[in-house]
């Protein structure tokens, strides 16, 4: 998902920021040493309550001035299952 989104915007954009992928529950950075955090179409994926908090905690830990959650909420496949239980 970062290299579509990346192959779609002008790099004098992306080249203003850096791209990752880490394990999302304990990441390798101090507190408050990214700016900027966007979380990109991973939120869905996490089915516990409890998992999507720490997810969010983890998240506002490292960044320093913003978290931007990008997630699809409409006819997901896991979030039905979850209203349905």
């Amino acid at each position: 998902m970062i290299n579509v989104g990346l192959e779609f915007r002008p790099p004098e954009i992306t080249k203003r920021f850096a791209t990752f992928q880490r394990f999302a529950f304990k990441m390798p950075f101090k507190d408050n040493s990214v700016e900027s955090v966007f979380c990109i179409r991973l939120m869905h994926h996490v089915d516990k309550h409890e998992d999507r908090i720490k997810l969010l905690a983890e998240l506002g830990r490292i960044a320093s001035d913003k978290v931007i959650v990008s997630l699809w909420i409409d006819e997901n496949l896991k979030a039905c299952k979850r209203d349905a239980a």
